[in-house]
């Protein structure tokens, strides 16, 4: 058994621990580290730990993801909800590569208000080094256009957000906790596979692949149906008829620009683009923001 480690207790780590079911807490071991910067934030979610979860021993430590990871074990298992995808992607560059990790990002994309509302979940397992480069790739590219800011600087702002960050956050709290229910599985028999994001109110397996700048979109279009042809159908999500769907984001980093792709896979199993969002950094455009 391994140990859970949390990092970042704000919004993402309540919503983790408060919904947590006993069985797959039970997975870990009792010793549980958790860890925020910000004042009494990991000593405030201990007690909830320790009301849920009895038999659990909670360390509480002010300090960042990054210093915690000193305090962990080579086989413990880390939960990042951070405020920033600078810090995700810095923190998981810097965990032992023995060590599984999850994590998830709420948020929007560029254009301000009017940018989409989504959410970014994945889980690394030891030695699946195709999915830490899709990883990398999607995170370097993001961070670029991308502007820090917490939860509060999101929902001061912007009413609509206010109203679905929290079933955005829980919806990827629950993709959290499937992927921390199936431990020591393959990473494509993970739920969804290793890697996800949500639009709406659905879970789409999510496929990060490099694309070339300034490419014509019949390229991407052929790159991403080529991509999606690689994707277990098992972790395809099911629309009956209409047959099984998934994102693949042709992601160009000297643009930058990211184009998520919904591609459709039907019965028949010829596979079609549906739909395409493209997150581009424009001088002209709000960035893109993400939180816990």
């Amino acid at each position: 058994m391994s140990r859970l480690n949390l990092y970042g207790n704000h919004r993402g780590g309540t919503s983790l621990v408060t919904r947590l079911p006993a069985d797959v807490a039970s997975l870990y071991e009792a010793d549980w580290t958790l860890a925020d910067p910000k004042e009494d934030r990991a000593a405030q979610l201990a007690r909830v730990v320790q009301q849920r979860f009895p038999g659990v021993r909670p360390r509480p430590l002010r300090m960042t993801a990054q210093q915690a990871l000193a305090h962990s074990h080579d086989d413990d298992t880390l939960v990042l909800a951070l405020d920033t995808v600078a810090a995700t992607k810095a923190t998981l560059a810097a965990r032992r590569p023995i060590q599984c990790a999850t994590f998830q990002l709420i948020g929007r994309g560029p254009g301000g208000h009017a940018g989409v509302r989504t959410a970014v979940q994945g889980t690394l397992v030891p030695g699946d080094h195709e999915t830490a480069h899709r990883v990398f790739l999607l995170l370097d590219t993001l961070e670029g256009m991308t502007r820090e800011a917490s939860s509060r600087v999101l929902t001061d702002t912007d009413p609509l957000t206010a109203s679905i960050l929290r079933p955005m956050r829980d919806l990827t709290t629950r993709q959290t906790i499937c992927h921390l229910a199936e431990k020591a599985r393959a990473p494509w028999e993970l739920s969804r596979g290793p890697l996800s994001m949500l639009f709406g109110a659905t879970v789409y397996p999510l496929v990060p692949v490099q694309g070339p700048p300034q490419a014509r979109y019949a390229h991407r279009k052929a790159l991403a149906l080529d991509v999606a042809g690689t994707v277990p159908a098992r972790a395809l999500v099911e629309r009956g008829a209409l047959g099984r769907w998934g994102i693949v984001a042709v992601v160009v980093p000297e643009d930058p620009a990211i184009h998520f792709m919904t591609v459709v896979q039907h019965t028949t199993g010829k596979r079609r683009v549906d739909g395409v969002t493209i997150w581009a950094s424009l001088p002209d455009m709000d960035p893109a923001m993400f939180t816990d």
